[in-house]
C-alpha cells in the first residue's frame, strides 16, 4: 500500500521486457532510500507496485510480469528514463496523499499542459477508466497523488502544485505522453457491490444505461 507521496526519482539503468523474466534496473536518488530495501520488498515505480529481487546501496531490480507490462508504459520505457518512486507505507507514518495500491488500471495519455495560472495537465483516458473519475476525487499519475479537475467525456485535468513539479518526473510531461493512471479503489469496489444488486432500486440494467458498467 501506497501513498501518492512520491518520495525519491530513480534512473533507469536497464530493462529487459522481451527476456524470459523481464526485469528493471533502477539506479535510486537520495542516500538513504534503499538503507531498508531487500529482497521481497515492495516498491511504487511511476505508481506501479514491483517486488525487489535484488537490492544494493543505490539500485535495485524488479521483476516484470507480463499483466505488468500489458496495463502500463514500461513497455515504452528506455534506458535513462527519470522515474517516481516510493516506499510501501508503514504503520506510524503519515498518510499524507490517498489510499493506491500500485495496481495500475490502465494508461491515459497528456493533451495539453497550461502554465498561465499554475500547471494545469489534461488527459485523455479510456472510456473504461472515464466512469470512475469524478471532479475533486482522487487519482494517481505515475504514481503521484492528485486531484482530479474538469472531468469530460474521456478527459480530465490536475492542477500541480511547484513542490510536486518540482520533485517528480511530472515536470517531464509533453503533449502526447503515456502515463500511469490508477484510479480510486473505492469506486470500483462500490461499482462492483452495485452491479451484483439483483433487488432494489438499483439494479445492473440501471447502472448499465448510465453507462457506469458494460
Amino acid at each position: 500500500m501506497f501513498t501518492g507521496i512520491i518520495s525519491s526519482l530513480g534512473t533507469v539503468e536497464k530493462i529487459d521486457i522481451k527476456g524470459k523474466n523481464p526485469v528493471i534496473s533502477v539506479i535510486a536518488g537520495g542516500e538513504n532510500f534503499l538503507d531498508d530495501v531487500k529482497q521481497g520488498s515492495s516498491i511504487s515505480v511511476n505508481g506501479a507496485c514491483l517486488t525487489v529481487i535484488s537490492a544494493g546501496k543505490n539500485r535495485f531490480i524488479a521483476e516484470l510480469s507480463a499483466e505488468t507490462i500489458s496495463r502500463t508504459t514500461f513497455k515504452y520505457c528506455k534506458k535513462g528514463d527519470l522515474l517516481n518512486l516510493e516506499k510501501a507505507v508503514t504503520p506510524g507514518k503519515y498518510f499524507d496523499g490517498h489510499m493506491v495500491t500500485g495496481h495500475i488500471d490502465g494508461c491515459a495519455k497528456v493533451v495539453e499542459i497550461r502554465s498561465k495560472n499554475g500547471r494545469e495537465i489534461y488527459f485523455e483516458v479510456p472510456e473504461e477508466l472515464n466512469r470512475h473519475i469524478v471532479d475533486k476525487g482522487s487519482i494517481a499519475i505515475n504514481g503521484v497523488s492528485l486531484t482530479v479537475c474538469r472531468p469530460r467525456n474521456n478527459s480530465f485535468s490536475v492542477h500541480v502544485i511547484r513542490h510536486t513539479w518540482d520533485s517528480t518526473n511530472l515536470r517531464l510531461f509533453k503533449c502526447g505522453d503515456p502515463v500511469n493512471v490508477e484510479v480510486d479503489i473505492i469506486s470500483k469496489y462500490i461499482e462492483k457491490h452495485l452491479s451484483g444488486k439483483k433487488n432494489g432500486r438499483i439494479t445492473k440494467e440501471f447502472l448499465k444505461e448510465k453507462g457506469y458498467i458494460r
